[in-house]
């Protein structure tokens, strides 16, 4: 039977090109029906994670797997579960819309033609339009109405929003959260745009210099990350069980999970460092830990 509690699961996934290390040791299960938000800089190693997911990039070490099934080796079942949508839409330029749509759909038993004909209308797009004539945008929403007519129960986004207008990017989060909420779609967004990952993002995995800084409900992250703003006579080279750590000539910085009041007094304590607690937004705490 098809595990469903980790429509996604990554572990143990390095990926190098020559010297160069673009993903190391990353683990990363989805819980089933959640919505997780992958932020990282450009590239910090987004699109490669994504690609290893999907079995588009082979080589590198660890497993990923879909409904339990090794991404290289799943059966054509579990790859019906799953919807991709790339960065970028240049496939079928030359059909129109609704032909485009029809096509693709020809492959789905599931295919949903009521779910596809509301998204279209919804977001305006003109069924008698040629591909290559729509905006870049409407291309992007198109790419999103292909990846979701077959009801999959995985979605993944490769930055789908990355060059669009607000219009553009409200409309496909607005689609995205009808999809999770009306069918309970397990859904991974890859982005750079903190505030469009934190209106739709139940949990949030953040990836920089090759490595998942953080990977958890974006509520408790709200809740519990700090920045301790360090000053003494000698600064901690290192830190111990901390997200993200800076050092700078005066002082350092360091992003915490969940450290008490007592912990900090007696960390500043045996360091012999003043120590200030700045508050935090996402974004603040996105920023400074990708910095």
């Amino acid at each position: 039977m098809l595990n469903t509690r980790y429509p996604l699961d990554l572990r143990g996934v390095s990926v190098a090109f020559g010297e160069k290390v673009v993903l190391d040791d990353i683990n990363l299960p989805l819980l089933a029906g959640s919505v997780t938000g992958l932020l990282g800089r450009n590239g910090s190693g987004k699109s490669t994670l994504l690609k290893h997911a999907l079995g588009l990039l082979p080589h590198g070490q660890g497993t990923s797997s879909i409904f339990g099934e090794v991404v290289a080796m799943a059966s054509p079942q579990a790859r019906g579960r799953l919807g991709y949508v790339p960065q970028t839409f240049d496939a079928f330029q030359h059909l129109h819309v609704q032909a485009c749509l029809d096509l693709v759909g020809g492959f789905y038993k599931t295919w949903d033609r009521s779910l596809v004909n509301r998204f279209r209308d919804a977001w305006c797009m003109d069924p008698t339009m040629r591909v290559d004539a729509l905006s870049e945008g409407q291309q992007q929403l198109l790419s999103i109405l292909l990846a979701i007519g077959h009801r999959p129960e995985l979605l993944i986004l490769d930055e789908p929003m990355a060059a669009l207008d607000p219009v553009a990017r409200r409309d496909i989060l607005k689609g995205l959260i009808d999809i999770n909420v009306e069918r309970g779609t397990t859904i991974l967004l890859s982005s750079h745009i903190v505030s469009d990952v934190e209106r739709i993002a139940s949990h949030l995995a953040i990836l920089h210099d090759a490595q998942l800084l953080y990977h958890g409900e974006l509520d408790e992250l709200r809740a519990s990350v700090q920045c301790l703003y360090l000053q003494g006579p000698v600064l901690p080279k290192q830190m111990a069980d901390v997200l993200a750590y800076r050092i700078s000539p005066d002082h350092a910085q360091a992003w915490t999970l969940d450290w008490s009041q007592q912990r900090i007094e007696a960390f500043a304590q045996d360091h012999n460092l003043r120590v200030h607690i700045k508050p935090q937004s996402l974004e603040d705490a996105f920023i400074g830990m990708t910095t």
